[in-house]
């Protein structure tokens, strides 16, 4: 009788077929994905939960000169002008204290309808534990946020995001990422709902273009809330008392509802040129 033998290779095969025919490759399946679920559910416990923003909006509307609008009195809304940096508080929910060396969050700015990271329109911000901004460029044409405030047992942290001089002016919408160590695939995102951000042009920055270095000219322009509109022919040109109400609550949304809406040929990435905003709503 010829007898029957398998080789190495063979019989490793069959033996791993053996290994993992049921029951072996249930109990093996149920016990590596209850360590790894082990593994999961207590970092996902680790991860600090934001309770709420900060927005300091009285704070940074006197760094951004926008204290004169009635949505910065009113505690409504953020209004900052490009080219500045504003600060931002996080509060953490009270499961545990900030740790900046394994702690980590990230910022995500959106502008318009689809906003895009190739257009600009959309930026993503990893908050840095300190400013290195000046290593890089003395100006401010770069997204950039580091940590502020951060105490040994806080469950609130300050950051300092400084606005490019050229973006889209207009309402911007936040949402912040947390994470714990390098478990990037794990974690907790806070959206920013009914908290608009107006972000508008700086005629007090140099790199802005629509930059004013005449005191006289900009109080005249930008910061007198009355003055005169004038009318008739080129030759019997007459001047009348006139109210601006710039700053008027309701005005600063109507422009902004302007903007989205009836200027509909003016795309997102050009929202950052001034003269393509005055044209399109002229």
């Amino acid at each position: 009788m010829a007898s029957w033998t398998l080789d190495w290779p063979e019989w490793n095969r069959w033996r791993t077929r053996e290994y993992y025919s049921p029951p072996l490759w249930y109990f093996h399946r149920a016990l590596s994905n209850r360590d790894n679920d082990n593994v999961i559910e207590d970092t996902k416990n680790h991860i600090l939960e934001i309770e709420g923003i900060d927005w300091k909006i009285r704070e940074n509307a006197n760094v951004h000169k926008t204290t004169s609008y009635d949505l910065v009195n009113d505690r409504t809304a953020a209004v900052l002008r490009r080219g500045e940096s504003f600060n931002l508080g996080i509060k953490f929910r009270n499961t545990r204290s900030f740790d900046i060396n394994n702690d980590n969050v990230r910022l995500y700015l959106e502008f318009g309808i689809r906003p895009s990271l190739a257009k600009g329109t959309r930026v993503i911000i990893d908050v840095s534990t300190k400013d290195t901004r000046n290593t890089f460029r003395d100006s401010v044409e770069y997204w950039f946020a580091h940590f502020l405030n951060t105490g040994p047992k806080s469950s609130s942290v300050e950051i300092v995001i400084y606005i490019p001089s050229d973006i889209p002016v207009g309402i911007w919408r936040l949402s912040v990422l947390t994470w714990y160590g390098k478990a990037t695939e794990i974690s907790n995102k806070y959206v920013s709902k009914n908290e608009p951000i107006y972000i508008l042009f700086n005629p007090y920055n140099k790199h802005d273009e629509v930059y004013l270095d005449n005191d006289v000219e900009r109080t005249e322009y930008i910061e007198e809330e009355a003055g005169k509109i004038y009318g008739g022919s080129h030759n019997k040109v007459k001047g009348r008392p006139w109210i601006y109400g710039q700053f008027r609550d309701s005005v600063l949304p109507a422009v902004i509802h302007l903007l989205d809406r009836v200027a509909k040929r003016l795309n997102d990435t050009e929202r950052g040129h001034a003269v393509r905003v005055v044209r399109a709503i002229s």
